[in-house]
């Protein structure tokens, strides 16, 4: 994986530099805050993602010994919503051709 680069803020008033305004210290906090919350929101995503995709995994494991008839013995009940949750999650929306008319 690659490295993130980090930002580093100083406030210390070392080496001439000035120390930053209430409105500049606001700023940033802001910044930070605001970055916080987006990354907060992508790692949800990230995790629901990997969450479909184990379900997934379990869903096809199911069918697969639904269809062998071995020591598992599913309902043909349980294995048809197996089979419509597996189409639902992999069956894209369709989407709506936009109108580019002004």
């Amino acid at each position: 994986m690659e490295e993130q680069k980090s930002k580093e803020v100083k406030m210390n008033p070392e080496n001439g530099q000035q120390k930053l305004t209430y409105d500049q210290l606001k700023e940033v906090a802001d910044k930070l805050w605001n970055d916080n919350r987006y990354l907060r929101q992508e790692l949800q995503k990230a995790t629901e993602f990997a969450n479909t995709i184990n379900r997934l995994d379990y869903l096809f494991k199911v069918v697969e010994f639904a269809n062998n008839e071995g020591k598992y013995n599913f309902s043909s009940e349980f294995t048809a919503k197996c089979y419509d949750e597996i189409e639902k999650v992999l069956v894209l929306p369709e989407q709506e051709p936009e109108n580019n008319e002004n």
